[in-house]
C-alpha cells in the first residue's frame, strides 16, 4: 500500500493536469474586455499542495458575454461562495453532498466507464499507483478530492447568460478551475 502522500500527490497531479487549463489568447483579459478580473493571491497552503503544470488552451467555442458590472460582481461573489462550500465538502470527503452540486451532464460524463478509462489513460501517476476508476465515487476520491479541496476563484468569464468559467491565478498562470451552469437560481459544476 502506498503512503497517503503518494496517493494524494498522484490524484492532485492528475486533476490539475486534466482539468486545469489556461485560456487561449482570444479568451485573455486583453483580448476580451468582458472578462471579470479580480485577482487575489492563492494561499500558501493551496500553493504548496499544487504541482507545477504547464499552460493548456481552453477549448471554448463561445465568446464571452458582456454583462453589467453589478451582475459581474454579484456572480463572482456567488461563485466564490459556491467554491468555498465545495472546498469544505470535498476536503471532508462528502461524496453525496458533492454530487448535489453537479449538473446531470457532469454526473453522467464522469460516471461513464469509457470516460473514466480516458482519465486513467491520461495519467501515468494514477496507473503507476494502481488506481482504478470504476464510477463517479472513485473519480471523486482519487481525482477531485486531492485537487479541488483548497482552491480559490480569482476571476470569472461569462460564456453566456447561464454558463461561467471560474479561474484561479497560480504562479502567474491563469488556470480554469470549474465550468459552471446556472440551474434555476443555483450554480452547478458542469461539463459543457
Amino acid at each position: 500500500m502506498k503512503p497517503w502522500y503518494v496517493t494524494t500527490s498522484v490524484g492532485l497531479t492528475l486533476i490539475l493536469v486534466s482539468c486545469a487549463t489556461m485560456p487561449s489568447a482570444s479568451r485573455s483579459a486583453e483580448a476580451n474586455p468582458y472578462m471579470v478580473e479580480t485577482f487575489s493571491p492563492v494561499t500558501e497552503t493551496a500553493l504548496s499542495e499544487l504541482p507545477e503544470i504547464g499552460p493548456t488552451d481552453v477549448n471554448s467555442t463561445s465568446e464571452s458575454l458582456q454583462v453589467s458590472p453589478e451582475r459581474s460582481s454579484t456572480t463572482l461573489a456567488e461563485i466564490r461562495d459556491l467554491v468555498e462550500r465545495l472546498n469544505t465538502i470535498i476536503s471532508q470527503g462528502r461524496f453525496e453532498d458533492w454530487k448535489e452540486q453537479l449538473d446531470p451532464e457532469y454526473t453522467r460524463k464522469f460516471d461513464d466507464p469509457v470516460v473514466l478509462q480516458e482519465v486513467l489513460n491520461g495519467s501515468t501517476k494514477l496507473r503507476e499507483n494502481g488506481v482504478k476508476l470504476k464510477n463517479l465515487a472513485d473519480y471523486f476520491k482519487f481525482v477531485v478530492n486531492p485537487s479541488r479541496s483548497h482552491v480559490l476563484v480569482d476571476s470569472i468569464a461569462f460564456v453566456d447568460e447561464n454558463r461561467v468559467e471560474a479561474f484561479a491565478l497560480l504562479k502567474g498562470q491563469k488556470l480554469l478551475l470549474y465550468q459552471l451552469k446556472l440551474s434555476g437560481e443555483q450554480w452547478k459544476v458542469s461539463d459543457w
